[in-house]
């Protein structure tokens, strides 16, 4: 005799008539197998893997996210700060970068290349039947930005136009439902998951100030002079004289140093396909609370 009969026999023991013990018995041993068999799928489903909110592959929804760094020309997701549905639409705010960056290239949905005309997606064709399934706007974190007015006009009452995101370069999506019919024909793969790949923060360039021996109207007391660069070396300039890094001031620097490794870093040299690439140029992007920075991989 099995374990599971013993354990059904014993159980049918506590009846007081032979129906009954029967039927305590039948009910006792079946339930055992079907728990065996549940524990058995269970071992043998595959768990999905969950990625990383620090990947940057994804948005992160949560209440209060640190604040995300971008330097040079990165693809990443943002942080949600807004995410609400009204009469069939659902509205999307995700903060992509904690300061004023120098633009969007290009925007993906599900982490495939998308064309926006204006604000509507247009491309591929399943975000597209001829009605405006999936609209994007961005804003590139000036210090003094307007509100998503499509928001303020559907939420007036919990967002307003004062909601403005100064500082903050942000992305707006919006999603309108369709038919149970064609859901699986617009939304493949569920609600978009959006990224993007953009220019993040604009570098101060001791060659282009005509005040520290360089050319041009560059000045590190003021960043509305800088422009967006790649070079590692000004990223470092950067990064070594902001409050999330080294904390230390532009006139404590031995600048014309910086600006000959600059230099070097826009050398030209030639790659393993024969082409012609800076020589050190790159993008990443960190947050304020990470002790190391995230590469790009652009």
């Amino acid at each position: 005799m099995t374990g599971l009969e013993t354990l059904a026999l014993i159980v049918s023991s506590l009846a007081t008539t032979t129906f009954a013990a029967n039927l305590l018995y039948l009910g006792t041993y079946a339930l055992a197998i079907a728990g065996i068999g549940y524990a058995a799928m269970q071992s043998f489903a595959q768990k999905p893997a969950v990625p990383k909110p620090e990947d940057g592959s994804y948005n992160l929804k949560q209440q209060v996210p640190s604040l995300p760094y971008v330097l040079g020309r990165v693809k990443k997701g943002g942080d949600y700060v807004f995410l609400e549905e009204r009469n069939g639409y659902a509205y999307h705010v995700m903060v992509w970068a904690a300061h004023r960056i120098d633009g969007f290239e290009q925007h993906y949905l599900h982490d495939k290349k998308v064309t926006v005309d204006g604000t509507l997606v247009t491309t591929p064709p399943f975000f597209f039947d001829g009605s405006a399934n999936v609209r994007i706007d961005t804003r590139l974190g000036l210090n003094s930005s307007t509100a998503y007015g499509a928001i303020v006009d559907a939420f007036p009452t919990i967002w307003g136009s004062n909601h403005r995101g100064d500082g903050l370069a942000s992305v707006y999506m919006r999603c309108h439902t369709v038919s149970q019919k064609n859901y699986m024909k617009i939304y493949p793969n569920q609600m978009p998951e959006h990224s993007a790949v953009g220019r993040g923060m604009r570098l101060y360039d001791p060659r282009k100030d005509s005040t520290q021996g360089g050319s041009g109207s560059h000045r590190y007391a003021n960043p509305n002079t800088w422009e967006f660069s790649t070079n590692l070396a000004l990223m470092r300039l950067w990064h070594l004289c902001h409050p999330v890094g080294g904390k230390m001031s532009y006139s404590a620097m031995y600048l014309p140093d910086w600006a000959n490794a600059a230099a070097v870093c826009d050398q030209n040299v030639t790659n393993r396909s024969g082409g012609t690439e800076k020589r050190y140029h790159g993008g990443f992007w960190f947050r304020a609370t990470m002790t190391r920075p995230k590469l790009a991989g652009l």
